[in-house]
């Protein structure tokens, strides 16, 4: 959640709400990602290093889309000219998620948790 200045900045230069990009991405990513069964989309604004806001769509999906992964930027830059012809130029960026990615069944916080013998 963003707070202060920066959710002002935000307010102030952007035409369109998150759930109105959401409506659009899901229909980009659809025609995009047929194959991939996509079940939904996440969209939220965020703010870059220099400040300026941009759209984070999150895409879901059963099965990780197969393929180059110029369709994923294509399908990125498909809801940038959507938001632009709304009047509303900021970036977009696009990461995929899927059911069935892999996740590292070692990922255990005690293997990072400091030993006895250390002075942390």
């Amino acid at each position: 959640m963003l707070y202060g200045e920066g959710r002002k900045a935000i307010q102030k230069a952007c035409l369109m709400k998150d759930a109105d990009i959401r409506k659009i991405a899901h229909g980009v990513l659809e025609r995009f990602f047929q194959r991939a069964s996509f079940r939904k989309a996440e969209v939220r604004t965020e703010l870059a290093f220099d400040g300026a806001p941009y759209v984070q769509v999150d895409a879901h999906f059963e099965r990780h889309p197969q393929g180059d992964v110029r369709v994923q930027m294509k399908a990125m830059d498909a809801i940038r000219v959507k938001l632009m012809e709304e009047g509303d130029d900021r970036s977009v960026s696009l990461t995929i998620f899927a059911d069935d990615d892999e996740t590292c069944a070692d990922d255990d916080e005690d293997d990072f948790a400091a030993s006895p013998d250390s002075k942390n």
